[in-house]
């Protein structure tokens, strides 16, 4: 689990989110990166809402600029709508559907 107020860093290809904590930083974008092409459940947490994100997570070049997709959803819409919000984002690898079906 990951908390922290979620800032924003631009790069020219991509969008760099970080946690900052007890001025410490957390690349969440790093953490991302390493779960690419994973099955995964990803959790973000407000005191204000709840949003639970499961599929393959994906990064798709759009205009220019590299984003976050997971079963189809964009990923980045949600971390961009909690820039500066305290948020817990828990990041697990989850099974696919067809090995949980076989014996």
């Amino acid at each position: 689990m990951y908390s922290g107020v979620l800032k924003l860093s631009e790069t020219t290809s991509s969008l760099e989110y970080m946690l900052l904590k007890n001025n410490e930083s957390t690349s969440i974008s790093q953490v991302l990166n390493n779960k690419l092409m994973d099955n995964v459940r990803i959790i973000i947490c407000t005191k204000d809402e709840l949003s639970v994100f499961e599929g393959g997570l994906v990064l798709v070049r759009e205009n220019g600029i590299f984003k976050y997709y997971i079963g189809g959803e964009s990923l980045d819409d949600a971390l961009l709508n909690n820039l500066g919000k305290f948020i817990e984002l828990a990041i697990t690898e989850i099974e696919g559907e067809e090995d949980g079906k076989q014996n």
